[in-house]
């Protein structure tokens, strides 16, 4: 209902009737249950949460102090979340995801800003767990220690760090610090508010972000620190590209030798979107974003963001639907540059197998195995 944005027919759901349902599923410790005489499991938490944000549902009936301690005690020693309160439950990628998302949704991530027992999330370990997901030689995320590699965390790790990255942003204008402009950009994106009404400070983070030269589209992808996650953004877009696509299908797999999926497809295209998206190739949909780009406090590439601008920013003139969604598609489909032309794109080389790949950075392009001999 919310992808296809038909308000008649969210009015149509009986909202008193799904809360009435979501407490019914709620047990004593305060985590919920699948369905009723299913198992309580903290993606339950998650989805509940979920329902009752996008259906503006009374929060504090629906999730009471116990519900909210309940997700932040699902952290684990090692930083990341498990399945419930089993009292020895090992930290899972998946699990990660659903309780960083969940402490977020109600307020429970970011100090001063917690439930009524003063539990907040542990966001140093969270990083550091996530951080520690991602696999040296194959560049891309396990779900738990000593796992192998799979393209479906690409989404449920990477998720987790945007997000662990936007709460400690968060905790700094909670602390009354200011935030830089990246920081900014990043606490819009995970919505902790919105960049068209900003909070109060924001206006003076020049203060403590120093101007940035634009980086070249092509230089930026072999940068080492490229990014803003505390994980190779590169490597992960790399493995998702060269290792998870097949030929034949089209789909995308966990890893190579596995078969294609909707589910890995999805996670895996949706990870690389996190790990190929930072504050250098921001589309400037407000007057607030425009600034940090025209000020230099934010990166820019220059053409995705005149395209943007002028299509749908001040004083861009009688610019049709059609012009700003051509411009916006044009900066999603291909944040590093101006490449992408429609083509199928350039073939990455895995094995012995050519597979056409999507289009990405120039620096991974550059990146391909030497062809197979004869």
């Amino acid at each position: 209902l919310a992808i296809c944005q038909d308000e008649a027919a969210v009015r149509k759901v009986d909202r008193p009737a799904l809360q009435r349902w979501l407490v019914s599923l709620r047990s004593p410790d305060g985590g919920f249950r699948l369905h009723r005489g299913g198992e309580v499991d903290l993606r339950a938490s998650f989805c509940a949460a979920v329902v009752a944000a996008f259906f503006a549902l009374d929060m504090d009936a629906v999730f009471p102090a116990e519900a909210r301690t309940y997700i932040v005690d699902s952290q684990t020693y090692e930083g990341g979340f498990c399945s419930c309160l089993d009292g020895g439950g090992e930290a899972h990628g998946g699990y990660t995801q659903c309780g960083v998302a969940a402490a977020v949704l109600l307020g429970v991530a970011v100090p001063n800003n917690n439930d009524g027992a003063g539990r907040t999330l542990d966001l140093q370990n969270l990083e550091r767990f996530c951080a520690m997901r991602q696999l040296d030689f194959e560049g891309g995320f396990c779900g738990r220690a000593n796992k192998l590699v799979d393209s479906c965390y690409s989404f449920w790790i990477g998720g987790s760090a945007a997000m662990a990255r936007a709460c400690v942003a968060a905790a700094k204008l909670q602390r009354g610090q200011r935030v830089t402009a990246t920081e900014a950009l990043l606490l819009d994106c995970v919505q902790f508010f919105d960049l068209r009404q900003p909070p109060p400070g924001l206006a003076d983070v020049s203060q403590i972000e120093p101007p940035v030269a634009p980086v070249p589209p092509q230089e930026e992808g072999d940068s080492p620190s490229v990014g803003d996650f505390l994980f190779d953004q590169q490597e992960l877009m790399h493995y998702v590209l060269q290792c998870c696509q097949q030929a034949q299908s089209g789909g995308l797999q966990d890893k190579p030798s596995a078969g294609v999926d909707f589910y890995h497809t999805c996670y895996a295209l949706s990870g690389l979107s996190i790990a190929s998206n930072n504050a250098a190739f921001a589309a400037a949909d407000t007057a607030l974003l425009r600034d940090f780009h025209a000020r230099g406090w934010l990166p820019s590439n220059n053409n995705n963001t005149a395209a943007v601008t002028a299509a749908g920013g001040e004083g861009g003139g009688g610019a049709t639907d059609d012009d700003l969604s051509a411009a916006l598609m044009r900066s999603l489909v291909q944040p590093y540059g101006d490449e992408f032309d429609g083509d199928e794109g350039a073939a990455a080389v895995v094995g012995e197998r050519a597979l056409p790949r999507m289009p990405g950075p120039p620096a991974l392009q550059k990146r391909r195995a030497p062809a197979p001999k004869a």
